[in-house]
Order: structure tokens, then C-alpha cells, then sequence
């Protein structure tokens, strides 16, 4: 469990995976989750000879908060562990939330990057174009998450018992219900279910106030633009992502100068990464 003391006197912790002393990729964790969520990317790469770094953002398991922190906060944090790590260039993937933090380090570092890749990533939710591609839900978020701190307890509660049953206990069937045949087809292959648990434990663990620190960045206007992204970005979306809908992230994708895309019509928030990671690992390994 590796702790990094960052300039400011506060630590960053990260885990890692993969092959020792492989090209370096750094993974971000989605929300409400944590750096074991890079675990499930663990075995494919040390077959690609990629060296996964997994660091929790601020607040999030022992990683020490952040008090008005921004995604342009991020890249500085990054970067100050990659030097720690002695790597000078190094590749990104952004999983879900993890996309803005991704996207923000690719737009700061420039050919340092040697590619980022975007699994399920969300856009921009407070974007007024993107607004109408989301559910009604998101469209609703900004006024609700003023009650955040004091609704996040309970919820966390309920996804909680929901998912430390496992698939086949009534609350981990009614919220697999809640999804897509395909997205429950992933989350029963062996060891998937047990990596979400893993990564939600932590994260739901962690300060309530650094979790909602962290949610309302979604619902807030990047503070970077990602069409300053020079080095090659690749998104792979599901056309069945209820959490982050599809037409929204076509939008942010074209707004990248050298972004390629693999829209994947059948697949999911949830099935996407455990599907098609290894592909995703493969790109940044080349």
C-alpha cells in the first residue's frame, strides 16, 4: 500500500499492477470508487509488459483531502508521483469519472503523453450542449446535490448492503436488475463483482464530505479544455451506458482534435471496461 508525500504535505496513495518496470500507464478510478478498480486490469497487463499506477484521488481511502480542489488540480499530483517514480513519459487511462481527470492531465502535459485512453468515460455534464443528450435525472443533479451531504450517507448505505451480499443476495439482485441484461452478464463473471465491492468499499469509507468534494466537480464546468489535447486520445463507449449516455460523449469526442472512437452499440457502464479493457490496454501499449 504505497504512500507518496506530494510538496504540500499531503500523501497520495496508489497501488500497482501489471508488470514491474513495464511502459507506465496511470489509471483513474471512477466515483464512488477507489484504486483497486485497476485490479481487474491486473493480469492483461503484465501480458502487455504495461506497468499500471493507481492512485486514489484526494480524500479517497488514505489519500489526504484536498479542501476546493479542481480537475486542474489533478495533472499537479500526477505529476509530482510520476517524478517520484522516475517516468518521464507515461500513458493514461480514465475509467468512468476517472475520464475528466484523465483528460485534464493529457490537455496539461502535452507530448509527455504517449496516449490516453477513455473507458465509459462522462462528459461534461454541466455543458449547455451536452445537457440535452442526458437522462432527466442529470438534468436535476445540480440543484439536488446542495442536499449531498446529508443524502449521501443513506445512499452509500443502501449500495453498500446491495453489493456485500454478492450478485445472488435479494439486494444485489434487485440492483442488478436496475441494469442492462448485458451489464449483469459482466458483473457475474468471475472475480468482477468482487473487484466492484473492493473499490466501492473503499470509497464509500472514505470522508463523506471529500466523496461529495468529488461528485459535484461532475456537475461543475471543466476548468481545462480538452480541445488543447494534442496526443492521441481513444474513447470506447457502450450505446447501452445509462450512467453516461452515448451522444454526450460523441460530443466531447469530436471537440478532440486527434481523438478516435469505438462506439460499441451492445454493451454497457458496466460490462464496457471488463469487455473490452484488454483491447483498451492493448491501444496504450503500443
Amino acid at each position: 500500500m504505497p504512500l507518496h508525500q506530494l510538496p504540500d504535505s499531503r500523501q497520495l496513495q496508489y497501488n500497482l499492477y501489471g508488470a514491474p518496470g513495464g511502459k507506465a500507464v496511470f489509471f483513474f478510478h471512477g466515483w464512488p470508487s477507489s484504486r483497486s478498480q485497476a485490479a481487474w486490469f491486473d493480469q492483461h497487463a503484465r501480458n502487455l509488459k504495461l506497468r499500471i499506477i493507481a492512485p486514489n484521488r484526494p480524500g479517497f481511502g488514505q489519500s489526504t483531502p484536498q479542501g476546493k480542489r479542481r480537475f486542474s488540480d489533478w495533472p499537479a499530483d500526477v505529476e509530482d508521483l510520476a517524478r517520484h517514480l522516475g517516468l518521464e513519459r507515461y500513458g493514461l487511462l480514465g475509467l468512468s469519472g476517472g475520464a475528466p481527470y484523465a483528460l485534464a492531465c493529457a490537455s496539461r502535459f502535452g507530448e509527455r503523453i504517449t496516449r490516453t485512453a477513455i473507458l465509459c468515460g462522462v462528459p461534461p455534464f454541466a455543458d449547455p450542449e451536452l445537457k440535452a443528450t442526458l437522462p432527466t435525472v442529470y438534468q436535476h443533479l445540480q440543484p439536488l446535490s446542495l442536499l449531498a451531504p446529508l443524502a449521501l450517507p443513506l445512499f452509500f448505505t443502501l449500495w453498500k448492503s446491495a453489493i456485500q451480499g454478492g450478485p445472488h443476495h435479494p439486494a444485489g439482485q434487485k440492483l442488478l436488475a436496475q441494469m442492462p441484461p448485458v451489464d449483469q452478464d459482466a458483473l457475474r463473471l468471475p472475480g468482477a463483482w468482487n473487484m466492484m465491492l473492493t473499490s466501492c468499499l473503499e470509497a464509500i469509507d472514505s470522508p463523506t464530505l471529500s466523496i461529495v468534494q468529488d461528485a459535484r466537480l461532475y456537475l461543475k464546468k471543466w476548468d481545462f479544455d480538452p480541445a488543447n489535447i494534442e496526443t492521441p486520445v481513444h474513447f470506447f463507449h457502450g450505446g447501452l451506458d445509462h450512467t453516461a449516455p452515448l451522444a454526450g460523449v460523441k460530443i466531447l469526442a469530436s471537440r478532440i482534435p486527434n481523438a478516435c472512437t469505438r462506439w460499441l452499440s451492445t454493451e454497457g457502464h458496466f460490462s464496457l471496461p471488463i469487455n473490452y479493457g484488454p483491447d483498451a490496454l492493448s491501444w496504450l501499449s503500443r
